[in-house]
């Protein structure tokens, strides 16, 4: 981008990108620069594995249960209360699988950098897995390919346990039901 430009005679970008940073690179360099190459695999990864994780996410709401949406309706949850009680955490196993596949996915990208840039510009494309591969089969040092390897696998299973750990069914406190237990008496009471 910067090279068209310059053929053409502009050598600066506007003040509105150039002056705007975000992580100490201009808003100019993140559209033009380097970085470009990274943005549009990130884009192609998006891409390729939203429609599956959508068909899993589809699936899961399918098989959730009206009736469970029905209650909390008649106990006067709106929408979004009912999407974040109710909905949300009969997702749990479908997020989770989602998160985990996603998070495998994007620290083990490899073949969209081997067959796009081989690492470049400047080495900007440069993923652990790809950094693996060329550290033992292209420069032959196996041991130092196997660590990165090794570190990459340790790292996905570090993140995958702490995503068990933040989605994990939690257990609702006694003060809790108490207090669902007493919202829910006038209005009974009443009837």
């Amino acid at each position: 981008m910067h090279n068209l430009l310059a053929a053409v005679g502009v050598t600066e970008g506007p003040a509105l990108l150039t002056d705007n940073t975000a992580l100490g690179v201009s808003w100019w360099d993140w559209l033009s620069g380097p970085s470009v190459a990274m943005s549009a695999f990130v884009l192609m990864a998006v891409f390729t594995t939203s429609g599956t994780f959508m068909l899993l996410f589809i699936a899961a709401l399918q098989n959730l249960s009206g009736e469970v949406q029905e209650a909390a309706m008649i106990d006067g949850a709106n929408g979004w209360q009912r999407f974040w009680r109710v909905t949300l955490p009969q997702l749990r196993p479908t997020l989770f699988t989602v998160l985990t596949l996603g998070l495998i996915g994007t620290w083990q990208v490899f073949d969209q950098i081997y067959t796009g840039t081989q690492g470049g510009p400047g080495k900007t494309t440069v993923t652990p897995a790809y950094l693996s591969y060329t550290s033992a089969f292209e420069s032959q040092q196996w041991g130092r390919g196997a660590a990165i390897a090794f570190v990459l696998f340790v790292i996905i299973v570090l993140f995958t346990i702490l995503q068990r750990f933040i989605l994990r069914d939690r257990k609702v406190s006694r003060r809790r039901m108490r207090a669902y237990a007493i919202a829910a008496t006038p209005k009974e009471a009443g009837r």
